[in-house]
């Protein structure tokens, strides 16, 4: 029940909304391998990694582990490889109840450094914050989505959250 309500919301707080006739926001998803090449997706699979990302912030935020960062702290990462990142609409918001409404316009997931990354990153401006403490299976699911692991690699148990 719990995962389904946050689906549900995760859709509404990042569904942008069309301003007027034939206007459509978009977001822009970057998978980066460890050789630094960007990996070409199809618009299918490209909603469905997007789909696993925002559940990733989903799962971190449920945990409630958000703190600030740097833009310096931003910028060492942003160059990480292998990388998923993902540009938003200015002001998209995600939030679950109980948790603070978080508002970005870029999220970053590094990948360099192990086999999971010590945060999520989310930016707005110059407010970066870190997110800690997502779920591993969602985490497993999302790089089996974009490419960037073998599909025999969702090894860890499946939680809500």
């Amino acid at each position: 029940m719990k995962q389904a309500l946050l689906c549900l919301m995760a859709i509404a707080f990042l569904t942008p909304a069309a301003e007027g006739a034939g206007s459509t926001q978009s977001s822009d998803l970057s998978v980066v391998t460890s050789g630094g090449s960007e990996t070409k997706l199809s618009e299918s699979k490209d909603l469905t990694v997007k789909f696993w990302l925002q559940q990733l912030v989903l799962s971190a935020l449920y945990r409630n582990v958000v703190q600030d960062s740097t833009v310096d702290e931003w910028q060492r990462q942003v160059n990480a490889l292998p990388r998923i990142s993902c540009e938003y609409p200015v002001d998209t918001k995600i939030a679950i109840p109980e948790r603070q409404t978080l508002v970005f316009s870029h999220l970053l997931v590094p990948l360099s450094g192990g086999d999971y990354p010590a945060y999520i990153y989310l930016r707005q401006g110059d407010h970066v914050l870190r997110l800690a403490k997502y779920d591993p299976w969602v985490f497993q699911k999302l790089m089996v989505e974009s490419g960037l692991a073998p599909s025999d690699r969702l090894t860890a148990p499946r939680f809500l959250f």
